[in-house]
């Protein structure tokens, strides 16, 4: 059984929450903030699992991380999810947001999108299986622990995933310069949307953009010319 490590009072208590039944064992900094672990201790004591107490400079060494935050879980890997899995989540009509990632290559990148989505409340992150960079544990690391608990899924023919979407019912926002872009703060997002970010140097595909219901942009006044 492939395991990973979630880091952080909030990872943990996301976890706890919402994939209990992945968590394999428990380490916990001696003296590490009572107010903030002990819930937390008591709900993985309910669940019976088993909790570890090592000196702090040991769990940040297992964590190869300080921001650990006295609590790290050790979880069953989650599987990167296929279209069939994507689309019956789409078909119950969650309200929320996907973030769609065109051709993103860098796996840094990936990570750090991963950690961005989850930490805003995305449904989930869909990348495409080609010409993409894949969820390795180099993005896991970057992603620190949100890859484990935020839904990713990988599919085939990315236009084809955003029509079908649309069917369901879902807006897709493309981010990119055109001529019919708006303003990220003059747009309202209705309950159900995607958003559509490009690849580190060209931005959208041509019929990645095509395929979107609008182009979105993030005016930037600064002299830096994109995030």
């Amino acid at each position: 059984m492939e395991t990973s490590q979630v880091y952080g009072i909030h990872a943990a208590n996301k976890v706890i929450q919402h994939h209990a039944e992945k968590i394999q064992a428990a380490f916990v900094s001696e003296g590490a903030d009572s107010a903030r672990i002990n819930p937390i201790l008591n709900e993985l004591e309910k669940l019976g699992v088993s909790i570890n107490r090592i000196k702090k400079d040991k769990l940040t060494e297992k964590a190869q991380s300080p921001q650990h935050q006295g609590i790290l879980l050790v979880i069953k890997s989650q599987a990167v999810g296929t279209e069939n899995d994507l689309f019956d989540v789409v078909e119950d009509m969650k309200p929320g947001y996907f973030l769609i990632l065109d051709t993103v290559e860098d796996p840094r990148n990936l990570g750090a999108c991963i950690r961005t989505a989850e930490s805003l409340g995305a449904l989930g992150v869909i990348i495409p299986k080609d010409k993409s960079a894949s969820v390795t544990p180099v993005v896991k690391k970057v992603a620190c622990g949100a890859a484990e608990i935020l839904p990713i899924y990988q599919v085939t023919n990315l236009a084809r995933t955003l029509k079908t979407m649309q069917e369901y019912g879902y807006w897709i926002y493309g981010t990119g310069w055109g001529e019919k872009s708006q303003d990220l703060y003059d747009t309202t997002f209705p309950q159900h949307f995607a958003v559509v970010m490009g690849s580190e140097g060209k931005g959208l595909r041509q019929l990645t953009a095509k395929t979107c219901d609008q182009l979105i942009t993030i005016p930037m006044p600064g002299l830096t010319e994109s995030l």
